[in-house]
């Protein structure tokens, strides 16, 4: 009689597990060259190079309205507030693990660290705040998206964060945002794919690589002008 108990006991534990697994979602970013998937570093024609390194945070995610905290993952790229997302040449993370059943939901989330998170010491910070490569200064934070792309003549880079914050030296944090906090809002409404297509097409739309200057998230800059008004656009849409 005992021995049933136990069993039944543990079989409720294994069936919740699995109904608690079950209300998660794996959500896979995908960037695309208008409506066709690219891989980094493979040449495109049309942009005339290939993509040597794209990776953006992703924070304040909501589900139908409601603010949801992420699972934290075993390989450091994403923890409660936010998630890393992209990568080089060799290495790459696109998946993100909602605690949520998000099909046909809308969900909505911000291109960016928030700024309670954003000036700490990287060094001190758990993953994936730590990553020198998305980091300035504490003065400025992190690069909340970094894209550099190659071509035969050189390269350009456009790296998003914020701008114009105040302290008393680029190694300390500011005490309020800054001018420029540099974050954007996106809404996406979940298909059955649980996918997400970042359009680059979208996003450098007539921006030519080959001849501009690099962009680091200064909205004055003429240079930075054109794909920051195109970070306004939906450039995070549902896969098809």
């Amino acid at each position: 009689m005992l021995y049933r108990l136990y069993a039944l006991t543990f079989a409720t534990f294994l069936l919740a597990g699995c109904e608690i697994q079950s209300k998660s979602t794996q959500v896979t970013m995908v960037p695309t060259w208008g409506d066709i998937p690219i891989s980094l570093c493979e040449p495109i024609a049309e942009l005339g190079g290939h993509v040597a390194q794209l990776q953006f945070y992703l924070s304040n995610f909501n589900v139908n309205g409601k603010p949801v905290d992420l699972l934290p993952d075993r390989s450091g790229s994403q923890i409660e507030q936010l998630v890393l997302v992209g990568g080089d040449c060799h290495t790459s993370q696109w998946d993100i693990e909602i605690p949520l059943n998000v099909r046909g939901s809308t969900l909505s989330f911000t291109l960016g660290v928030p700024f309670d998170v954003n000036h700490f010491n990287p060094l001190t910070q758990p993953s994936p705040l730590n990553v020198p490569e998305m980091f300035w200064t504490w003065q400025q934070g992190h690069k909340f998206l970094r894209l550099d792309v190659a071509h035969e003549d050189g390269g350009w880079e456009f790296h998003l964060g914020s701008i114009g914050c105040q302290s008393a030296s680029v190694m300390r944090a500011p005490k309020a945002s800054c001018s420029s906090p540099n974050r954007y809002e996106y809404t996406v409404l979940m298909d059955e794919t649980l996918q997400i297509n970042l359009d680059l097409k979208t996003l450098l739309n007539n921006v030519t690589v080959k001849t501009a200057r690099a962009c680091m998230g200064e909205i004055k800059d003429k240079h930075c002008q054109m794909v920051m008004t195109n970070l306004e656009k939906p450039i995070f849409r549902s896969g098809q």
